[in-house]
This record gives C-alpha cells, structure tokens and sequence, in this order.
C-alpha cells in the first residue's frame, strides 16, 4: 500500500490491520492514526479470521439478542401490553407463552405516548414484574459548564446513540430495550424515504450486535387495509427490511375478543407459526385499574396476510412485477399526493422500473396533476379519489399562478409526468 505521506503513517496502519482481527479493535487504533489528517477508511476483516457463532436468543426462535425486532398493528390492540408482558418475563426469567424459558435481565424502556405513573407501571405490576429490573430512559440532559446551563431534549436515536450506548453500558445487565414507538424517537428523520430509514437503523441495529442486546420497535400500522402484512408497516419499507424478525398484532376475525400475534418476516428462524391473546382488566396496589396479557399456548398456524384478509403473492391473480409495483404505488400514497420525481427515485430505489411503475400507474388509475405553472411547474400523482393534502393543494386553471396546481392544462388535457 502506498504511504499516506513521509512519515510512515500509512505503514503503522498497514501494521495494525494485519495485527488485529476484531474490526472495533481496528477501528480504535486507525481512527487515532489518523484523527488529525481528516482522512477516512473503510474498516475490513478477512473471512478467515472471523468467529462464527450462534444466535442468542431472548424468545428462542422468535426475539434474538443482538437484532432488530418489530412488532405492528393497529392503535389500542396490546402492542405495549405485550411489550410489558415480555419485561416481565425476561424480569425473573420465566417462561415465554409457547413455553420456552427465558434468561434473567434488565429492561431499558423508551415510552413516549404512555404515562409511566399511572399506565406503564401498573400494567408491568398486573404482569407480575420485578420492578427492579425495569429501567425507563426517559430525556436527554447536556450540560455546558461553561455557561453553567442544563438543556432538556426528547432522545433522538439518529442522533444519540453513543449516549444510549453508555446508558446500557452503566446498567451492565441490559438484555432487552424497548422503543414504544420508534417514530417518536427519530426527530426529524423522513420515515417514508426508505435511504433515511435505513441510515437510521444501521447504526442501531449495529449498537443491539455490539452489546448483544434485543431491541423491539414499536410502530403502528398504515391505513392501507388491501395490502399484505409486510407493507402496513407504517412509513418506509426500510423499517421492516431493517429487522430480522416483525411481527403483526391484528383481531381474530372470528373471535372479536381474542388478538393474534403473527410473524411478518423472520429471518433468523424456521418457526413461523403465532400466537393468541386476550387482555382482561385486573387492579393491582392503591385500587388502581389495569390490565394484562393473557396468552394462550396454542399456537397459531395462519400467516399475517391470511389474518388480514388479503391475497398473498402465491394466490394472487398477477405474479409480476407489476402487481409489487401498484403495492408500492398505493403505499406510497396512502398519505396523499406525492410529487412524480420523488415517486420515481424511490421506485428506483425499491428496483421497480419506471416502465414497471408506469404501468402500475394506468392500472391503479393514478391521477396525475400539476403544481404550478410554465416551466417551473411540478407534476403529481395522487389515488382515485384522494383529498389534496396541505402541501399539494388542488386548485382552478383561473387561480394565480403561486403555487397554483391543476389536474388539466390549458388546452383541457389531463397532464403527464
């Protein structure tokens, strides 16, 4: 390898990378190497000097430490209470609903949308927890010592990793974190541009492999009930490629009173089959009303998209490519107009061709507009039917020009893109 300069810098790193073969041990001596240069490198490890190991399962075959999960679905269907059900569990290391056990840790809790005092914590009573292994990471604190001032800020994991890093690293007995929900904790982050969600999760799913922790994501479901489970995953399909295992919590179409808990994906394992819930009301210490899980052992033995009643890819009438692109395109919409480039560098993205997606486009009837007038304009897509949204306003051919949009030119004739 060619030196960095005259001083031998480059041969001292050469040196260190044949010398060690973990890749953080490399990482530590290079960066100091080469921390006053503003160089960067590209961390390698030879296949050969590689260890190999096991999964370490939290729920053998379902939740792994060192991974990504997801659990989805609807509001007010027991996604928290089945995360409180999981910390209790892992909180004596008892055993899981379909019987396997459990090992003995501590849960770090991040809850936005649930009070700590009067929800969170008498559900985790009610599931019989020990208290003393629950920890809830609740707010960034930085000080300054120079001004003297300390500021508060919501935890944002694009940003404050290293210091969720330390946190678990001062605990030392961490084994499962939970993020309820993991929108909430991602600021200003686009969660429906795929690239952004996986340079988010990258870095976390890199921080759960280093400290071999199980980290659960909490997310709710989009509104778009024709499509299959592994795209209602509200925001980017990044969220769902991201994890190595996602499961839904949807109803039981013929019970109302029973919940299922299915497998979305799971990668790291051959089981694929669900289980079953109720949640029934209970009062634990000062008269306070909650309520719990209560599983059922049985497992189940329908997929996702058979629970939410939508052909899957093997029964469906048009196995192409473009049956997967007007997935995309009704996804992608859900939420209201989308301007066309933006459309179409994310089909690029996701590997639909733009002759793939146009035609998808005339299938699904895609209405197309126009923001603007001239040269400057914009073209839009939008759904049949589909309200303008705030950004994308619908407005007359005789409205001014400002930020004017129409789904017709001057001439009459519906614009294209």
């Amino acid at each position: 390898m060619d030196q960095l300069n005259n001083d031998g810098t480059q041969v001292a790193i050469t040196n260190e990378l044949q010398t060690f073969n973990e890749g953080e041990q490399i990482t530590e001596r290079v960066a100091a190497e080469l921390s006053h240069k503003d160089e960067s490198f590209i961390r390698y490890r030879h296949a050969h000097h590689i260890e190999t190991r096991t999964i370490s399962w939290l729920w053998p075959d379902r939740i792994a430490r060192g991974k990504i999960s997801i659990i989805a679905g609807n509001p007010g269907l027991g996604k928290s209470q089945i995360t409180a059900s999981m910390a209790a569990t892992v909180s004596k290391g008892g055993k899981w609903p379909d019987g396997s056990e459990s090992i003995v840790g501590r849960t770090l809790l991040l809850s936005a949308e649930d009070s700590v005092e009067d929800t969170i914590i008498p559900r985790l009573m009610a599931a019989d927890t020990d208290l003393s292994q629950i920890t809830f990471a609740e707010i960034l604190v930085t000080t300054n010592n120079k001004d003297k001032n300390t500021k508060f800020d919501q935890i944002d994991i694009s940003k404050n990793l290293l210091e969720l890093e330390k946190l678990i690293n001062a605990l030392k007995d961490v084994v499962l974190v939970i993020i309820d929900p993991i929108t909430a904790y991602m600021a200003n982050t686009n969660d429906n541009n795929n690239g952004s969600i996986r340079a988010l999760l990258a870095p976390l799913s890199e921080l759960a492999a280093r400290l071999n922790v199980a980290i659960v994501c909490v997310s709710h479901n989009n509104k778009n009930s024709d499509q299959q489970a592994i795209f209602r995953v509200i925001g980017s399909i990044g969220f769902v490629a991201a994890a190595r295992a996602a499961f839904l919590v949807t109803k039981d179409k013929d019970d109302p009173n029973t919940i299922l808990f299915l497998p979305i994906k799971n990668n790291i394992s051959q089981d694929k089959t669900g289980l079953s819930f109720q949640i029934e009301s209970c009062t634990v210490e000062n008269d306070i009303k909650t309520s719990r899980v209560k599983w059922s052992d049985k497992p189940i033995t329908i997929s996702a998209d058979e629970a939410i009643g939508v052909k899957t890819k093997s029964d469906s009438d048009d196995d192409s490519p473009i049956h997967e692109a007007e997935i995309f395109l009704k996804k992608i919409l859900t939420f209201g107009p989308r301007y066309s480039k933006d459309i179409l560098e994310q089909a690029e993205a996701e590997m639909i061709s733009e002759k793939t997606l146009r035609r998808a486009k005339k299938n699904l009837k895609i209405i197309v507009g126009r923001e603007g007038f001239g040269n400057g304009s914009k073209p839009y897509w939008k759904l049949p039917r589909q309200e303008a949204t705030s950004t994308i306003d619908a407005q007359s051919d005789h409205t001014q020009p400002t930020n004017a949009v129409t789904t017709y030119g001057a001439n009459g004739h519906l614009l294209d893109s």
